[in-house]
């Protein structure tokens, strides 16, 4: 088998693990699943800030790790949050309205990043190929930060950050560095944990607590 149908087997397996999950569909529980910070999205007080993040469009720009970077370095002074997902990643598009939620409720601090990795490297499938069902996606999702579609092979990817899986989420200080990152290897042995994180019960408490060490 040659090494562009393995990439394609390995990357569809990510689907197939996860199928269970496809169901839940995005933003589905949102309202129930909200930390008491996000209610205030949907009772009124809403800042100029929220304002203005909520009427931006959906945009999706072609780049790689190295512009990501270059945004989290522009963006200093603010928390920023980047997420790792793909269409084919089930565990990812479950999280990915937390990310547009995210972005709304503290876009006065937090910054926002989704860099979508669906590009495998195939010849006969370029990287401007998945722009629609990954637009499509972050519409349905609600994800209004800064959007990428990934123009490096997705294994060249992992390769260079060292990362075993999607999904994956770093959070940036308002410094400009890493402060963690979430990946499979957050899911500790034992755990009875169907995902190795969520936005909710370990990205949220992480970023609220950045916020309030601004103060």
């Amino acid at each position: 088998m040659s090494d562009p149908e393995c990439q394609l087997l390995r990357k569809t397996a990510i689907s197939v693990v996860w199928f269970p999950l496809l169901f839940t569909g995005c933003g589905q529980g949102d309202a129930a699943a909200r930390t008491p910070h996000q209610s205030k999205a949907v009772s009124g007080a809403v800042t100029a800030d929220e304002s203005a993040a909520a009427s931006l469009p959906v945009v999706l720009e072609t780049g790689n790790w190295e512009d990501v970077q270059a945004h989290v370095a522009e963006s200093a002074g603010k928390i920023v949050v980047v997420d790792l997902w793909s269409t084919s990643c089930i565990p990812c598009i479950k999280e990915l309205p937390r990310l547009g939620q995210l972005q709304r409720d503290r876009s006065e601090n937090v910054v926002c990043i989704s860099l979508s990795v669906d590009y495998i490297g195939l010849k006969s499938r370029p990287a401007e190929s998945y722009r629609e069902r990954v637009q499509k996606t972050l519409e349905r999702c609600d994800v209004r930060g800064r959007n990428f579609l990934c123009t490096t092979d997705s294994d060249m990817v992992f390769r260079k950050l060292d990362l075993p899986s999607i999904p994956a989420v770093y959070v940036y200080g308002a410094d400009g560095q890493l402060v963690q990152r979430f990946d499979a290897s957050s899911l500790k042995e034992g755990s009875s944990q169907e995902e190795p994180f969520s936005y909710n019960a370990d990205i949220l408490p992480l970023v609220n607590q950045l916020i309030a060490d601004l103060d």
